[in-house]
């Protein structure tokens, strides 16, 4: 077996360690490599960082070492579909075969969505068993056979898709964010579970991001034998979306959580307008720390900025204040006519009140005290 020799990582962690043989070429950084096989390789020696030697094959992906990936032929589901498109991310060589047949599938290397059973040991990843009740960690929605393999492969997909250490902070926290985000949807469609739990209910099950499982479905064919190409079209519509929805969440929603923290801190009008300096992905960070006091954002937007009013919860069209019903609708001019307030400048109000426009910051945030002072 390949080795790795891995000298003391506080002198040389910037160095890159390389490893060839007739098959691939993997290169590293020592520190990578310790936080990748430090909790799970079974040859891990650090000795008061004299140097250690790890396995190539334990820093290998488990996907990496397979060959073929096995599926149900015929009418194809999102599930499914973003399955198989993971595991061909983590190892594009994997030769994807489409059937029914019993003795093709099992002589598969792993198998999703079709088989019968659930066993990570052997690669088997069916959700339709009696029985099976899976669910992601710290949630209650059943898996469906996309969730089923990004609980076993997601976190190194995903550290993959933002070229961090699958062990960082970072990958631990984007995993579950992910899977809230994007995945749980797909696995409760999948399965049959409404997303509100009855017709009076105003809470929901999970978020529905996406609405990728009825797109999906319109791609099956109309004739079985043209099966097999719409579902390779459906896994090149559908990845892009993970992949921006990892990268969103990596790099916008998590950095905005500190950014809406310090905001809120400094938030004037006795905490009823927030106003940032920069946009940020603010609203679920803020309807999670805030449950009532907020009224008004307040954000750069191009040359101007935007006011915008604080929804009764993540995805309402009703807003805890609206802007005043006698300013929507007009805009610039017309607009500082109706407010006549100590700054020109109005840009807009949508018709709707959840939002406007002001040129300066100064006028912007005059516009969410007035329209505060005018609702008391």
């Amino acid at each position: 077996t390949d080795l790795i020799l891995i000298q003391d990582p506080r002198k040389q962690s910037d160095v890159p360690h390389r490893v060839s043989s007739d098959s691939f070429a993997l290169e590293l950084h020592a520190d990578q490599i310790l936080g990748d096989t430090a909790s799970h390789c079974s040859y891990f020696k650090v000795c008061t960082f004299e140097p250690c030697v790890i396995p190539v094959a334990s820093i290998m992906s488990a996907v990496s070492q397979l060959r073929s990936l096995g599926t149900h032929s015929g009418t194809f589901h999102v599930d499914e579909v973003l399955a198989c498109s993971m595991l061909l991310y983590l190892n594009p060589s994997l030769n994807l075969t489409r059937t029914r047949d019993e003795s093709v599938l099992a002589k598969q290397d792993i198998i999703v969505d079709v088989g019968g059973a659930y066993d990570p040991s052997s690669h088997r990843y069916d959700h339709h068993q009696r029985g099976f009740a899976e669910v992601f960690p710290g949630f209650n929605t059943k898996l469906s056979s996309f969730g089923l393999v990004y609980k076993h492969f997601g976190q190194e997909a995903v550290a993959k898709m933002t070229s961090h250490n699958r062990n960082t902070s970072l990958i631990k926290t984007l995993e579950p964010i992910v899977y809230r985000k994007f995945v749980e949807a797909i696995d409760a469609v999948d399965n049959g579970i409404s997303q509100y739990p009855d017709e009076e209910s105003l809470e929901s099950r999970y978020q529905n991001n996406t609405g990728l499982s009825a797109l999906v479905s319109t791609l099956n064919p109309l004739e079985t034998k043209d099966a097999d190409a719409a579902f390779k079209k459906a896994m090149a519509l559908t990845w892009p979306f993970f992949e921006a929805c990892v990268e969103k969440c990596a790099f916008m929603f998590i950095p905005a959580r500190e950014k809406v923290q310090e905001a809120m801190a400094n938030a004037i009008e006795g905490g009823k307008v927030v106003v940032f300096d920069e946009w940020c992905e603010w609203k679920e960070h803020l309807l999670e720390e805030d449950k009532a006091t907020a009224l008004y954002v307040i954000y750069p937007s191009n040359d101007s900025w935007r006011i915008q009013a604080i929804p009764v919860k993540l995805k309402s069209f009703t807003s805890r204040l609206p802007l005043p019903e006698q300013w929507r609708g007009l805009r610039e001019t017309d607009l500082d006519r109706a407010m006549g307030i100590e700054h020109p400048g109005a840009v807009f109000v949508h018709a709707s009140g959840f939002t406007g426009g002001h040129k300066m910051k100064e006028g912007a945030i005059e516009m969410a005290r007035m329209s505060i002072a005018m609702k008391g």
